[in-house]
């Protein structure tokens, strides 16, 4: 008597494939220093997050062959939860060049005015970018305070106001 199911309908069914997944290596260290952050275990998760920076140089483009059920966030908030558990952890000059880098990718970002006529649309990408580099130069000159540089300590929190200040929400009468 054959069997009801072929074994193909079964493996292919998109419900299914996320049973299967074997997260990457990528996703299990991001998965362990988001762990370690919520056990407050900052050290382990600063390392964690070190070690998942130098992997994506290595490999910026991680492929799986069935999507994950829990894939990795977009690249700067990687930094930027890096740097966050760096300052916590009190290595602040590992926070300054992991935000560092983190600038070099958005620079892009600094010229005009991003206007956003409804502010109820989805966010666009430029948005994410303009917060983002924001929130870099915040957690930048965290750090440089804490190092005890307050020029350039005080010259990143005005450059992350700066940023924000480029936004404009609302109607313009065009």
């Amino acid at each position: 008597m054959p069997f009801p199911l072929r074994t193909e309908c079964i493996i292919g069914s998109a419900v299914l494939s996320s049973f299967v997944h074997t997260p990457s290596s990528l996703e299990v260290k991001y998965l362990m220093a988001r762990l370690s952050l919520r056990s407050r275990s900052i050290e382990q998760a600063a390392g964690h997050y070190l070690e998942l920076l130098s992997a994506l140089l290595d490999d910026p483009h991680p492929q799986g062959l069935h999507p994950s059920p829990a894939p990795l966030p977009r690249i700067p908030i990687i930094h930027l939860e890096a740097a966050a558990s760096l300052l916590e952890n009190e290595r602040f000059q590992d926070a300054v060049t992991v935000c560092s880098e983190l600038l070099e990718r958005l620079g892009h970002v600094t010229g005009g005015v991003l206007r956003i006529d409804d502010p109820h649309k989805a966010m666009s990408e430029q948005l994410n970018c303009i917060l983002w580099a924001s929130s870099t130069h915040l957690l930048q000159g965290e750090a440089w305070g804490m190092l005890g540089d307050h020029r350039e300590s005080i010259a990143d929190f005005t450059r992350c106001i700066n940023l924000l200040a480029k936004v404009q929400c609302g109607d313009y009468g065009e």
